[in-house]
């Protein structure tokens, strides 16, 4: 699975927007800091990696985090 893939599979079980694409805001979507906190920490326990706090903080769309996840698995 892709990180997009997997991302709109965690989001699916927070947010009920279906409409999720790559520039998809994560207010847009539904995506509060709570819920932002919960799919980092899913998303971390899958590509077994962290993300740092001071990064989280900047996250705002969908391919932030994407971003984010990609800088620490290559």
């Amino acid at each position: 699975m892709t990180i997009l893939e997997n991302l709109i599979k965690i989001s699916d079980q927070i947010s009920k927007n279906k409409n999720i694409t790559i520039t998809s805001s994560l207010k847009e979507i539904g995506i509060d800091s709570l819920d932002l906190l919960d799919m980092i920490v899913e998303l971390e326990g899958i590509y077994n990696i962290e993300i740092d706090d001071s990064v989280l903080l900047k996250l705002e769309t969908v391919k932030d985090v994407i971003d984010a996840i990609e800088h620490k698995i290559t």
